[in-house]
C-alpha cells in the first residue's frame, strides 16, 4: 500500500523542536482527503503510514511518540516522550499525553487533561475536563472522569 502522508515544506518551531505539518496523499478515514493538510510531527515516525490515524488541527507529535490504527490527534493536544495512541484512541483539545503512557481501544482524552508516567487509559473510558492520570494507573471500562486525579498504581473501571 502506499504512504498515507508526507511531510510538507511548512514547518515551525515550538519549545525547540522543529514541525512539520503532514499532508494526505489519499483519503484518510472518512473525513480526510488526499491533499488535506493535517496537523504537526517531528519526524515521520511520529505518525503511522499505515491504518486510518490522523494527526490534525494544530496537534503536536514528537518525541518518540507514535499515532497508530485508526487514533487521532486534534485540536491543541499534545503527544510526546514515549507515548502510544492507538486502536481508535482519540486526544483532542488542550489535551497532553506524555511520557510512557498508552491510550488504546476507544478511549478518549479531552479537555485540558493530562496523561503521564507510563499510565494507560483503554477501552471505551474517558478523561476529561482537567483530569489527570499518572503514574502506573490504568483507566478503563466505560468509566468517565470529569476533573479526578489519579495516580500512582490505582486501576479505575
Amino acid at each position: 500500500m502506499s504512504n498515507k502522508f508526507e511531510l510538507s515544506e511548512e514547518k515551525k518551531r515550538d519549545g525547540g523542536v522543529d514541525f512539520y505539518r503532514v499532508k494526505a496523499l489519499r483519503d484518510v478515514g472518512g473525513s480526510v482527503k488526499a491533499g488535506d493538510l493535517g496537523g504537526w510531527v517531528e519526524k515521520e515516525e511520529n505518525l503511522s503510514q499505515d491504518g486510518e490515524s490522523w494527526v490534525a488541527n494544530d496537534a503536536l507529535v514528537f518525541g518518540k511518540s507514535l499515532v497508530k490504527d485508526a487514533a487521532i490527534v486534534a485540536g491543541q493536544s499534545k503527544v510526546y516522550g514515549n507515548a502510544i495512541i492507538e486502536g481508535n484512541a482519540k486526544v483532542q483539545d488542550r489535551a497532553k499525553v506524555y511520557g510512557g503512557s498508552k491510550i488504546s481501544d476507544q478511549a478518549k482524552i479531552s479537555g485540558e487533561s493530562w496523561v503521564y508516567g507510563t499510565a494507560h487509559v483503554y477501552e471505551k473510558a474517558k478523561v476529561t475536563s482537567n483530569s489527570e492520570v499518572c503514574g502506573t494507573a490504568k483507566v478503563h471500562g466505560e468509566v468517565e472522569l470529569n476533573g479526578d486525579l489519579i495516580f500512582g498504581d490505582k486501576n479505575v473501571c
